[in-house]
């Protein structure tokens, strides 16, 4: 009977085996050579804003000796792509995980380029007010999807506001976004921001049209 060595023998009992780079979330990284690509589903999600392209990796990772298991929030860097670390199980005996990752990003397809803003405040002598707008993000590649129109009738004429979602990269400072400006001359005011932050979705603007595109 020949016993196996959890740790040890992996490398030498299961094909596929590739090199991955973990990218620790409070720094460091760490080289595992004898990484198990499992799965992999990628698809087209059409969550608010729709357009987003995601790609879901399942991994086998043999940790070294005397480091740590993967984090949640950990990238996997592998032949040039980097998914995040969503989920992580102790599989057995040894020093096995197996990592759920995954990539997200907004489909090249049908997304434009816009610019984030956010506004400037100056007291010219009657209180605050908005003397101009400063670029948080310029060229961010996007996904507006319109959402809904709404018609105030009390006004007179009738008038009408067009809302959209705007899917879009994890950009810093996206709290202070009031202003979405596309490449074409239309821009949106920013009524909400949903789902920044996360990890397994990209952020989505609530956003209501001010200016139609040139």
């Amino acid at each position: 009977m020949v016993l196996l060595n959890a740790d040890d023998d992996f490398v030498e009992v299961i094909d596929g085996l590739e090199g991955v780079t973990l990218a620790r979330a409070a720094g460091g990284t760490v080289e595992i050579d004898a990484a198990r690509l499992v799965d992999r589903s990628t698809s087209d999600d059409q969550p608010p804003g729709g357009g987003v392209l995601i790609d879901d990796l399942l991994w086998d990772l043999p940790m070294p000796s005397g480091q740590d298991p993967p984090s949640v929030g950990d990238d996997i860097l592998h032949g040039g792509e980097v998914h995040v670390v969503l989920k992580v199980e102790r599989r057995g005996p040894g020093r096995r995980c197996r990592c759920a990752a995954r990539w997200i990003e907004v489909s090249e397809q049908v997304g434009v380029l816009v610019d984030l803003q956010r506004p400037v405040w100056e007291d010219l002598g009657s209180g605050p007010e908005v003397t101009g707008w400063s670029t948080i993000a310029e060229d961010a590649l996007a996904h507006i999807q319109p959402l809904a129109v709404d018609h105030d009738y009390n006004a007179a004429p009738t008038d009408t506001a067009s809302t959209f979602t705007v899917s879009l990269s994890e950009v810093e400072d996206l709290e202070l976004c009031e202003k979405v400006v596309a490449a074409d001359g239309a821009e949106y005011r920013v009524d909400r921001i949903l789902d920044d932050g996360r990890l397994d979705a990209l952020p989505v603007l609530q956003v209501t049209r001010t200016l139609a595109a040139a």
